[in-house]
């Protein structure tokens, strides 16, 4: 997230995902990976200068974006966890899908 805001771009997301974030994720985010990877070089390789940050836009439904004259449908599509998004551009026809997008 911190390159995508360094650069001005605003994060979007399920609501449910915000609440995570801003209730656990953030706060607890360096030994939650510090479990998940015991090497500390690889720990650091992988997440070194990841940072977390709250979503600057949440959604409850399928949503419509525009950016610029550009139409993004953001849908949600809970699978595994209730907070899985996919997101559809029209006009490439392009579906951009998985388990959860960030």
């Amino acid at each position: 997230m911190k390159q995508f805001k360094e650069a001005g771009a605003k994060t979007l997301g399920y609501v449910n995902l915000d609440l995570y974030l801003r209730e656990y994720l953030i706060k607890n985010w360096r030994e939650l990976i510090k479990q998940w990877f015991e090497d500390e070089a690889e720990r650091e390789l992988l997440f070194g200068d990841v940072e977390l940050s709250p979503l600057d836009q949440t959604i409850d439904k399928d949503t419509v974006v525009k950016v610029d004259d550009e139409e993004i449908h953001v849908l949600y599509t809970p699978g595994h966890w209730k907070a899985c998004l996919c997101v559809y551009l029209p006009s490439s026809k392009v579906l951009f899908a998985g388990d959860t997008i960030f």
